[in-house]
């Protein structure tokens, strides 16, 4: 009797257990559901009140679907903002895509070399161009550009130029220092007639830091034989034909030149075409090591482009002449900027 009686207890204890146990699960389903109906109902409210325009806390999922659809709405005016400014500029026939280009990207220095387009940020560190010459207003002065290449010069006749920039040397295809031929003759020269004399050293595509600081040294003797009597402005003046890829190096010569010249006395100067100034050299660079492009020699022989130069200069060769009177062959025109 015990024992039937203990099996019906258990049998007790199990079905009640059980019922517990679906009680409990009826629960949580209808929990769940109601979450469920919740979520469903913000989203129903949030939907309806984006379509009448009221002021709504929204869901995550439906926050994501705005911002992508802003986005892309966002992108997509842009573009067509873009193309149209494009269009119009190019419709009124008085721009080249360089220009274009130029308008589109106001904080950004844009060249075309044979590579394609660069861009360079405009450092605000440095003086803006404010130079109106266009060819009807006279410079403040004239100067020329010379080398042995130009024969032998008749400074006797050049009236004309109050200032000359000589050729030191340049550097063979080694890399070595070369001395201009006609470099003594010509400083002597130009100083018995008054005329002021920069030194100038042409650079080639490729140089170590240290040929330049060796040719640095060359110079510094050079104009050591008329101390006080040239200009101590010194410039280097960028290869025309270079690639990419020597940038860095380049910048480097350029700066370890520059220091070695510094040290002699001189203030250093760089020149080159704008295409030049900027592929070649790394403006920011140059900035940090003292050599400005705010002082920069600019050549530049395209009307246009001297108001494309961003920054202030020292020196522009606006062109080139030929056969002037006593100098032979081709030698560079140099304006200064008007005061």
């Amino acid at each position: 009797m015990n024992q039937e009686k203990r099996t019906g207890y258990l049998s007790n204890i199990i079905f009640m257990s059980a019922l517990c146990l679906l009680a409990a699960a009826l629960v949580f389903l209808m929990f769940y559901f109601n979450r469920r109906q919740d979520a469903r109902l913000d989203e129903y409210e949030a939907r309806i009140a984006m379509e009448n325009g009221e002021d709504k806390l929204y869901t995550s999922t439906e926050v994501q679907e705005l911002v992508s659809h802003a986005l892309a709405e966002g992108r997509g005016a842009e573009e067509a903002d873009a193309r149209e400014r494009i269009k119009e500029i190019l419709l009124s026939g008085k721009e080249t895509s360089l220009s274009t280009l130029q308008t589109l990207y106001p904080d950004e220095i844009i060249v075309e070399d044979e590579f394609g387009f660069y861009f360079a940020p405009v450092l605000t560190d440095l003086a803006p161009n404010e130079y109106a010459y266009e060819g009807a207003t006279p410079p403040q002065e004239t100067g020329v550009r010379v080398s042995s290449e130009n024969g032998t010069i008749r400074w006797s006749v050049v009236t004309d130029y109050t200032f000359a920039f000589v050729r030191a040397g340049f550097f063979d295809e080694e890399k070595a220092f070369v001395q201009d031929p006609s470099f003594y003759q010509n400083v002597s020269a130009a100083l018995s007639y008054g005329v002021r004399v920069y030194p100038y050293i042409e650079l080639p595509e490729m140089l170590t830091a240290a040929a330049a600081v060796e040719a640095a040294d060359e110079v510094l003797l050079m104009a050591g034989d008329y101390t006080g009597e040239i200009e101590e402005t010194a410039l280097l003046l960028l290869p025309e034909e270079l690639t990419r890829s020597v940038r860095p190096s380049l910048t480097d010569a350029v700066l370890s030149m520059s220091e070695t010249l510094t040290e002699g006395g001189f203030h250093t100067i760089v020149g080159g075409s704008k295409k030049r100034l900027f592929t070649a050299t790394d403006s920011e660079k140059l900035l940090a090591g003292d050599v400005r492009l705010d002082e920069a020699y600019v050549y530049e022989t395209e009307s246009d482009a001297r108001k494309n130069y961003p920054y202030a200069f020292s020196f522009w060769e606006i062109g080139t002449l030929e056969d002037a009177e006593g100098i032979g062959g081709t030698c560079g025109l140099v304006v200064t900027p008007n005061e």
